[in-house]
């Protein structure tokens, strides 16, 4: 039997040493589960998210989340969920609309729905570090929505993709 070490391999000159389309370069994954609650209409973090540093630039990005304990206390609101990213701890961009009326129901009764998931696909040029967050907001800015109650984890998976 033969054994085969190696400490790199380097493309030869004049070449780029890429991974096939669609390769999985890396995963990156956070949980969170402490209850967290505003009656504010606009958007603040649930403190869900993950940060990615892609190896190459001509990758893209793979977010896939699932915000859990997702509920309205009273009044007449919902919940509105999306997601932001930076990049390089830059400025909050990108802004991706999971839903604006989560959690509805017409009346003033407290409602759990469970969860709130998406995903997304980021194509940022980038091998800087990328930042993904999770926010929410009282969609009628009357009454409190919550994540995360009773303790529910969600989750965050970024993965970096090979184009």
């Amino acid at each position: 039997m033969s054994t085969l070490e190696v400490k790199a391999i380097q493309a030869p000159s004049g070449y780029d040493l890429q991974m096939p389309t669609g390769h999985i370069i890396q995963t990156v994954h956070s949980t969170k589960n402490v209850e967290q609650a505003t009656s504010s209409s606009t958007f603040v973090d649930t403190n869900l998210e993950a940060t990615i540093t892609p190896q190459f630039a001509t990758s893209k990005i793979l977010v896939i989340f699932s915000l859990n304990g997702v509920s309205k206390e009273s009044s007449n609101t919902n919940v509105k969920v999306q997601t932001v990213y930076n990049i390089a701890g830059g400025s909050d961009t990108g802004a991706t609309s999971f839903g604006t009326r989560n959690a509805y129901t017409g009346g003033s009764d407290k409602i759990g729905i469970g969860s709130v998931s998406g995903s997304l696909l980021l194509d940022l040029d980038t091998t800087s570090a990328v930042q993904v967050k999770v926010q929410f907001a009282s969609n009628g800015g009357t009454a409190s929505a919550q994540v995360h109650e009773t303790g529910a984890t969600s989750t965050i998976l970024l993965q970096e993709v090979a184009q």
